[in-house]
């Protein structure tokens, strides 16, 4: 999956997930990285699942 780099001097913030089982991933541009941000892509992600379905999260900080 290609993400677009919009501006080299504009910083970018982007959220993504990658479904190991599936090979489904999704990416989303935000704003900023914050907690807000952080609590809204968790709610979208959920969103995307029955809600039955547990889901691993692992954060990394690049």
């Amino acid at each position: 999956m290609d993400v677009e780099i919009k501006s080299l001097k504009v910083r970018q913030t982007y959220y993504s997930a990658f479904d190991y089982l599936t090979k489904r991933f999704v990416v989303q541009e935000y704003s900023a990285g914050n907690e807000d941000h952080t609590v809204a892509f968790l709610q979208d992600l959920q969103s995307l699942y029955q809600e039955d379905t547990r889901l691993v999260i692992i954060f990394f900080k690049v």
